[in-house]
């Protein structure tokens, strides 16, 4: 995270050394300008003046989280706060099109929260006996935040020019790598057995499997991975002859399942894979443990685009 911070600053403190006066094509003259927008605008042209290639950073904070709609509906599913930060290149291909390739980082954050009784189906037990399980959660957190290191190819369209108040529309593709799989579990959970052919119901046992207050499963194996696409949209504004600053709203949405369902059985020797296979959803991180997890981001998008060569 301090990283982060020192890269940011290093690029702002890029912006002012860089904005100075642009190079301007096909022999148009623009005046050397400062931050002041007023003093800058007076000396363009009419015309629609835009950036030709440069650099962008685009920076959105908001709210994350990750979706699965095949877990239990024991679980509840908190949004929290995420992050995006890119910087790359760019380039117009024309005045109304662009096309951004760069790297960037971003964040996602879901606290899923569960506590109650779950029932299961008929079961075999080790022993190969059948009974029907009742599996407790108590007061059951998983806070889970990984990170990512990600490469996005964006197309914009729009106006962004230099003269004016404009506006864009982007959509694009993102790959993402993760570096940082932060995971914290709290909470516990308590199983007991119901055998109707005896007519006894068993607990605390664990030959069989049956526990009181045994600590959640602390892994997750989220799939190193990610990709997703984004789309976002807002105005610009001309901050000098060089700079144009943007702000708007962003959204990402997930296209790979990131849970790889690799969680092993804990209790080898003591319970049976059907046993196992009915708890893992509860006992496991339930992202890892059921397909479908997918991310989602929405937040409020800023940044700016910074050239020499305008046209």
């Amino acid at each position: 995270m301090k990283g982060i911070i020192i890269t940011t600053c290093l690029l702002f403190s890029y912006i002012i050394l860089y904005a100075t006066h642009p190079i301007v094509k096909n022999g148009d003259t623009v005046a050397k300008s400062s931050f002041s927008i007023t003093p800058s605008m007076q000396q363009f042209t009419p015309k629609n003046i835009y950036q030709v290639s440069g650099i962008y950073i685009d920076a959105s904070p908001g709210l994350s989280t990750i979706i699965n709609n095949n877990i239990s509906d024991i679980w509840n599913s908190e949004n929290k706060l995420g992050y995006n930060l890119n910087v790359g290149y760019f380039r117009s291909l024309s005045s109304w099109m662009k096309v951004k390739l760069g790297i960037g980082f971003s964040s996602y954050s879901t606290n899923l929260t569960g506590s109650g009784e779950i029932q299961s189906s008929e079961l075999k037990d080790i022993d190969n006996d059948t009974y029907i399980e009742t599996l407790t959660l108590s007061n059951a957190v998983y806070k889970i935040n990984p990170m990512y290191v990600s490469v996005p190819l964006i197309v914009e369209f729009g106006n962004p020019n230099l003269n004016k108040i404009g506006y864009y529309v982007d959509f694009g593709i993102e790959y993402s790598y993760m570096i940082n799989e932060k995971n914290k579990v709290e909470g516990t959970f308590s199983t007991q057995g119901e055998y109707p052919q005896w007519g006894v119901t068993l607990s605390e046992i664990p030959e069989l499997g049956f526990y009181s207050a045994r600590n959640l499963d602390s892994q997750l194996n989220l799939q190193k991975s990610n990709y997703s696409v984004r789309g976002g949209a807002g105005i610009t504004i001309p901050i000098s002859g060089v700079v144009i600053f943007k702000i708007g709203l962003t959204g990402y949405l997930g296209l790979k399942d990131i849970g790889n369902k690799k969680n092993g059985n804990t209790d080898l020797g003591t319970l049976s894979q059907q046993t196992y296979e009915f708890r893992s959803k509860y006992i496991n991180n339930p992202l890892a443990a059921s397909s479908g997890s997918k991310t989602i981001y929405t937040g409020i998008e800023f940044g700016f685009y910074i050239s020499k060569h305008v046209k």
